[in-house]
């Protein structure tokens, strides 16, 4: 696996972005659609408890409310004088007029609360009028009715939803008795009737406001429907269909204990195996505490969350794109910067010291125009410097000529002089005999002695300007020992060169005075 420190430089830019840019928010992202989901079920939660709870109390409310205009129309003048009579004469002559009496007074009633039909029984219960179902409730005998018999004890009350073969649906009743004004006796009872539809409008009220999956029906302590549920053959199934999901399995125990506080949400999977999050709490159903149950399909419950989840991931792939687009852009930037900084050092390092840098770089006001602006000075910096040290080493070279010949000089006044001391030599041992010659080879040696001091002379002159040369020499080659080492090691070929001339130079002058003592000798 390749190092992070062997990445080209393109390719290190990249991983940061998406490091330190795409992956933070992907993550980011990630988060907010968890918990977004997350608030999403929780704002269900609320809605559909909030719903229930708004549900039961309109339920509870309904139905107290019902026994409450339950007496006041138990309670009605009319009402009274229309039973008793009946109950002694029947239906004679003057019945007609208390049936039309009773008739007004209670067609109001049953506008103004929405009855599907208030109707009313005498002591033996006999349906002695009926608002809305005369041909099928009048002269009919309902003393068999549970209802009707709790009435006629005294007792008002709701009857079970129960299918009516009268009414040819199903139904529930509220059943009133009704007293004589005097001596508060029993004189009938009056029933006000609601059925299937108006108990399906009353409990589904505002139910689309959960959403179109949306479903609401009641259910007893067997999960027999109490009403029509929304979906399949459950549509139709008061009476008729039974529910044996998890809501039936919570509802259960809190029916059967008459809890009327039990209220709570979960999710599972309804009648028709769809999953669902279901609301669930107790109501009041007539007398009765019965099961509401509240659904909502889970799939329209997250698909706003879903349509988030799309959106915000096709955000996240055009941030990328863009992202990686516009980062390959800034990276090309940065790398042809550095590329062409690398070109410029690899010229330098070549010892070409022509190169020029481009004025936009050097205009840059980044870390770029900082190298780049150093990288000119560097390069003017050695520019000047090889002068310095081109013009240190001719007058190196300069020097050293002249050195040369100075020491070629030195040598042949040698040879010269060692010619001469043999000379003398010879002549020494001849002197009895040629001593004219002998004074004519002094004199000979006089001026090459003469001549050889006139080039001593001219030899530590050249040795001075040799010596001055080349401590200006070293200076210079000291400030580049680093960078040129090649010139480094002929200075110092030359420096020993001429610390050997001055040997030589030296010893050229332990000659001298040898040369003086012979011929003070001589003399």
């Amino acid at each position: 696996m390749m190092k992070f420190e062997n990445l080209k430089m393109q390719n290190k830019l990249l991983m940061m972005f998406f490091i330190t840019g795409i992956l933070p928010i992907f993550v980011i992202a990630i988060y907010v659609l968890y918990k977004g989901e997350g608030n999403i079920k929780e704002e269900v939660k609320k809605s559909n408890i909030l719903y229930a709870n708004l549900s039961k109390d309109s339920l509870n409310r309904y139905f107290n409310e019902r026994k409450v205009n339950g007496e006041v129309l138990a309670n009605t003048k009319r009402l009274h004088e229309g039973l008793i009579y009946y109950n002694q004469n029947g239906d004679g002559r003057d019945w007609e007029m208390h049936y039309k009496s009773i008739d007004d007074a209670l067609l109001y009633a049953l506008k103004m609360y929405g009855y599907t039909d208030i109707f009313s029984t005498d002591i033996k219960g006999n349906v002695v009028y009926s608002a809305t179902l005369k041909k099928e409730l009048e002269n009919v005998n309902l003393d068999d009715r549970e209802y009707i018999k709790t009435s006629m004890k005294g007792v008002q009350n709701w009857s079970d939803l129960f299918y009516s073969e009268y009414v040819m649906d199903e139904i529930l009743v509220l059943s009133t008795p009704v007293y004589e004004t005097n001596n508060h006796k029993l004189i009938g009872t009056i029933n006000m009737m609601i059925n299937q539809d108006k108990l399906d409008e009353m409990i589904s009220q505002g139910l689309e406001i959960l959403g179109a999956s949306a479903d609401i029906y009641v259910i007893n302590e067997t999960g027999l429907l109490l009403s029509d549920a929304k979906q399949g053959e459950y549509k139709d199934g008061i009476l008729k269909k039974s529910i044996q999901t998890k809501a039936y399995e919570q509802l259960k125990g809190p029916i059967v204990d008459k809890d009327l506080n039990f209220i709570d949400m979960y999710e599972y999977k309804n009648y028709m195996g769809n999953l669902v999050y279901g609301s669930l709490t107790t109501v009041m159903f007539g007398d009765a505490i019965e099961g509401l149950v509240i659904e909502v399909g889970k799939d329209e419950v997250l698909k706003h969350a879903e349509e988030l989840r799309i959106d915000v991931y096709i955000s996240l792939v055009a941030i990328a794109i863009l992202g990686t687009l516009i980062a390959i852009f800034i990276s090309r930037v940065i790398v042809i910067a550095f590329n062409k900084l690398i070109n410029n050092l690899n010229t330098i390092a070549n010892l070409d010291m022509t190169v020029e840098i481009d004025d936009k770089y050097l205009k840059r006001k980044d870390e770029i125009g900082k190298i780049s602006n150093t990288m000119r000075d560097m390069t003017k910096n050695m520019r000047e410097m090889v002068i310095k040290v081109s013009n240190s080493s001719e007058r190196l070279a300069a020097a050293s000529e002249e050195l040369t010949a100075t020491s070629d000089q030195a040598v042949t006044s040698a040879q010269e002089i060692s010619k001469t001391v043999e000379d003398i030599a010879k002549g020494a041992t001849s002197q009895a005999e040629n001593t004219a010659e002998g004074s004519e080879k002094l004199n000979k040696l006089g001026s090459l002695m003469d001549e050889d001091q006139k080039y001593m002379m001219n030899l530590n002159d050249a040795s001075l300007k040799i010596n001055k040369v080349v401590n200006e020499g070293l200076e210079v080659v000291d400030n580049l020992t680093k960078k040129t080492k090649t010139s480094e090691s002929a200075i110092k070929s030359v420096y020993d060169k001429i610390i050997k001339t001055n040997k030589s130079s030296e010893n050229i002058g332990e000659t001298s005075k040898v040369i003086n003592t012979i011929a003070e000798q001589t003399n």
